[in-house]
């Protein structure tokens, strides 16, 4: 656990004025009600989000009947042409660098790691 939160730059002061996980996930819901869920190994973030709305009881509209997918940015990268790169290595960090976006900068943050994963969907998305 120590050393995750070294990888992410854990700082309690940081964290002093941060709201609870409950006024959080209320405004990550009313952001993302009409959106698909899009990331870097899907599964793995998914279930960190996924795991929040259950402890808040809060209402995920982006995990209903109507709305249940799941955009793979790993997959994408793959299809578009990480699967023909020289180091058969398949990271975020790999990915980036084989599509010229920079990489996030440390330590890793939802924030930055977010921003990331849009410079890269976008990259992606822009190969005919």
């Amino acid at each position: 656990m120590s050393e995750a939160l070294e990888v992410n730059g854990y700082n309690e002061e940081r964290w002093l004025d941060a709201v609870d996980l409950h006024t959080a996930i209320e405004m990550y819901a009313s952001k993302t009600k009409d959106c698909v869920f899009c990331a870097y190994n899907v599964a793995f973030d998914w279930g960190f989000i996924s795991e929040a709305f259950v402890k808040t009881g809060i209402v995920n509209h982006m995990n209903t009947e109507e709305n249940h997918d799941r955009l793979d940015l790993l997959t994408m990268a793959w299809m578009a042409s990480l699967k023909n790169s020289e180091k058969r290595k398949f990271n975020f960090q790999r990915a980036c660098a084989v599509f010229g976006v920079p990489i996030e900068p440390d330590p890793h943050t939802a924030l930055n790691g977010a921003m990331t994963a849009y410079a890269l969907y976008k990259k992606i998305n822009s190969i005919k």
